[in-house]
């Protein structure tokens, strides 16, 4: 976005911080119109020619994307189409399908979706200054993180909870193996050393309860 100021001065700012550009794409100040186009393609637009922005054509024809913009023409009736012919000379085309332009320009058929946001921005642009009303729309821009971050936080206490409730699984397991020692030592004379051996070698995990929780742990981990 480039901006030009009464002094002569410019300011070039990427569209991905320029907070105009962003309520824009976000549908927080179009015309009333935008949101019930008329002149969608649905509605049997009655242009001989529709020209616009060919979003996605990095997709259909990645030579042609320049990064400066490339438009896309669609050729309604047989007026339109002699009318371009006799531009064809003159600029650089290739032919596509309605469908492939489509793809990327869903406007082209549907109307911008109608945002409540604003409501409320033209509510206290009526009231207050515009810087105020831009204050909002980067309030909402900083809840809408604060509610993804809500929900990643709550993903995690979820996993944290069932690797807790593992953990719990892997100690009773242990419990029941020592058990099991107890048992053989008591049947077993002598043969205590060589089982303290065997739960403190890697055969220990071999038992199935506890291989059973350390499988999940570790497709947990994975």
């Amino acid at each position: 976005m480039l901006y030009q100021y009464e002094n002569g001065r410019k300011e070039v700012v990427p569209f991905t911080e320029d907070i105009y550009m962003q309520g824009f794409l976000k549908n927080y100040f179009l015309r009333e119109s935008c949101y019930n186009c008329q002149m969608r393609f649905d509605k049997k637009n009655s242009a001989d020619i529709i020209i616009g922005d060919f979003w996605g054509i990095e997709n259909v024809f990645p030579e042609m994307d320049d990064d400066k913009g490339i438009s896309a023409v669609i050729l309604n009736s047989a007026k339109g189409k002699e009318v371009f012919q006799k531009l064809e000379e003159k600029i650089e085309l290739k032919e596509t399908t309605f469908e492939a332009i489509l793809k990327a320009n869903p406007v082209l058929t549907s109307s911008v979706a109608y945002t409540k946001n604003r409501e409320k921005f033209f509510s206290l642009v009526e009231n207050n200054e515009v810087e105020t009303s831009i204050q909002v729309i980067k309030g909402i821009e900083a809840d809408k993180e604060i509610e993804k971050k809500e929900q990643e936080n709550a993903k995690l206490r979820g996993e944290i909870s069932i690797l807790n409730q593992q953990i719990k699984d892997l100690l009773d397991a242990k419990e029941y193996f020592l058990g099991q020692l107890e048992l053989k030592d008591t049947q077993i004379e002598g043969k205590a050393e060589e089982l303290q051996k065997i739960y403190y070698s890697r055969r220990w995990k071999y038992t199935s309860k506890i291989a059973e929780v350390v499988n999940k742990i570790r497709r947990k981990k994975g």
